[in-house]
């Protein structure tokens, strides 16, 4: 069977492409406003007010998650609506992307001077998230990764206690309730689009499939060593 033709070959061409754009960008804006959600409920538990060196670092990544929304909510925007077939924004996230954002930041959150706000490590740092010969590997290096989009398709929402990570793979269990409801739905499932070679100033391209998936395996350790801690504050002394 021959291949489509014309101008029938243009419009798939064309309708697909759209659709690898927009995922390209709603994408992160979706990541960055999951870390936002689950920053701010460790933030409110007992054991970060308890413990002040490790409430400082997740209000570090929580200043820099915010320092970047605005600018993602603008190209999301700039870009227009959402191709025929693909599902925009829903619910709060929605709501703040009406609420133009970027009208209050004068700062283009793409500029250079983002790595001077990103927090430093502290003694928090865990072993246990090492990988690949690298032992001090932690949730700083995700934070100052969160500007290359990282895709996430889907948390756990199975209910059950945490546990924590897996002391080989730093991973967390199967069966982690991360206190926060996710809709699968509202997450845009669509593939990345190549790399271009537009100015850094502009909206970043997705890396290739193998450095993204270093990219997601970092995020996951991020995730995993904030369940770690949240298990630790429910563990009576």
């Amino acid at each position: 069977m021959g291949g489509l033709q014309g101008d029938l070959a243009a419009y798939f061409i064309h309708k697909y492409g759209q659709r690898q754009l927009y995922a390209a960008v709603l994408g992160p804006l979706e990541n960055q406003w999951l870390i936002k959600l689950l920053l701010e409920h460790d933030l409110r538990t007992p054991f970060a007010n308890n413990n002040p060196d490790f409430k400082a670092e997740l209000e570090g990544y929580l200043r820099q998650t915010l320092h970047q929304l605005p600018n993602l909510a603008k190209q999301l925007v700039e870009f227009g609506p959402p191709p025929d077939g693909v599902s925009g924004p829903q619910g709060d996230l929605a709501a703040y992307i009406k609420s133009q954002p970027w009208l209050e930041s004068p700062q283009d959150t793409h500029s250079e001077s983002e790595s001077a706000i990103a927090p430093q490590p502290t003694s928090l740092e865990l072993d246990a998230f090492a990988e690949d010969g690298d032992p001090h590997i932690s949730a700083i290096d995700v934070a100052s990764e969160l500007d290359d989009k990282p895709q996430l398709r889907e948390l756990p929402q199975k209910s059950g206690t945490p546990q924590p990570p897996h002391r080989d793979t730093g991973s967390a269990p199967d069966n982690v309730n991360v206190g926060i409801t996710i809709d699968p739905a509202t997450m845009l499932h669509a593939p990345r689009v190549a790399p271009s070679s537009e100015p850094t100033h502009q909206s970043r391209s997705v890396r290739p499939p193998g450095a993204s998936g270093v990219k997601r395996s970092r995020l996951c350790r991020f995730l995993a060593r904030l369940l770690f801690w949240r298990k630790r504050s429910q563990t009576p002394e």
